[in-house]
């Protein structure tokens, strides 16, 4: 596992490093102490990367800074000194809060939940090809990390997923928002084909919250929901008539 350590306080940095990589799968592959170096850092290698840890009060700001200046798209474990920023934390990627000062215990803890959700979800995808291909049953509930948890949340409560930003957000029938690590080719591996459809490349509905339809712009649709939704779900022109039909069905 590639991971990134984003810490100010070099002593606690080095002892971080030491806890993860005492497991010899594990590697560190920088250690950064700023706002400013961990989005430059970011901007370009994000993608080689599995997972970050990263303290919230740098040098140069708080490590939230980070996720305004660009789309993070890996998962957090955030170490911290502070328990002030809990929620605002589990809204930026966090599957993890650990309070300083920190055991080795506490990083392995960690680790294994980001080892948890990374399998399950690795095994989803790959079950859910298989699936189509000899016609199991599809997925009725998905595995969701929120807080310090993981949340099983039924498939028939899903109203829609909207891809943003490069993330895949759940959006269930209450309209609570759930950062996903899943892609959304991923999803339509193991989801019911009869229940979603892809209408674009950023969104998956559920016909269960499909209201109405109605013409949009260039012979496209717009769907709309029984749940709030942060844009127009459009139907890609070319999808308009296939979308009509599973409607139909």
């Amino acid at each position: 596992m590639r991971i990134l350590v984003i810490e100010d306080e070099r002593p606690t940095a080095e002892l971080l490093c030491e806890f993860i990589e005492s497991h010899a799968e594990n590697k560190v592959v920088r250690q950064l102490p700023s706002v400013e170096e961990a989005v430059l850092y970011l901007s370009e290698n994000q993608r080689d990367i599995d997972l970050i840890f990263m303290d919230i009060q740098l040098s140069d700001g708080l490590a939230f800074e980070v996720f305004r200046h660009m789309e993070v798209v890996r998962p957090v474990v955030f170490c911290t000194a502070y328990d002030d920023y809990f929620l605002e934390a589990f809204k930026n990627n966090g599957i993890d809060y650990i309070l300083k000062p920190f055991r080795e215990k506490d990083i392995h803890l960690a680790l294994q939940k980001f080892d948890l959700l990374h399998q399950s979800f690795r095994h989803r995808e790959q079950h859910g090809k298989v699936a189509k291909l000899q016609g199991k049953k599809p997925a009725e509930t998905l595995l969701v990390p929120f807080r310090q948890r993981v949340l099983l949340i039924a498939v028939l409560d899903i109203a829609y997923f909207l891809l943003e930003n490069e993330t895949v957000n759940l959006f269930n029938k209450r309209n609570e928002k759930f950062h996903f690590f899943q892609t959304m080719d991923a999803l339509q591996g193991e989801l019911d084909e009869r229940l979603f459809f892809r209408i674009n490349r950023q969104a998956l509905v559920n016909r269960h919250f499909i209201t109405s339809i109605e013409p949009y712009l260039n012979r496209k649709l717009v769907v709309n929901l029984a749940v709030p939704t942060p844009e127009k779900l459009i139907v890609s022109r070319l999808k308009v008539t296939d979308f009509k039909q599973w409607l139909a069905t």
